[in-house]
């Protein structure tokens, strides 16, 4: 029994190292920081935007 699920947990563990490459999980991780970032300038942009508008709005338009 414990041979057969040591096996079976060799072969998982060498099907996805195979599978995967260190590149890829640097791909991966840089993807996730780009669009981390990206929704946090376009969160600031936003903000920002609607900020203006409402000032504009206020008559105290600020450039």
């Amino acid at each position: 029994m414990t041979n057969e699920v040591t096996g079976a947990l060799n072969t998982i563990s060498t099907t996805l190292t195979s599978s995967i490459s260190p590149a890829q999980i640097a791909m991966v991780v840089g993807l996730v920081l780009a669009s981390g970032i990206a929704l946090f300038l376009t969160w600031f942009g936003i903000r920002k935007l609607i900020s203006v508008v409402k000032n504009a709005l206020k008559g105290k338009l600020k450039v």
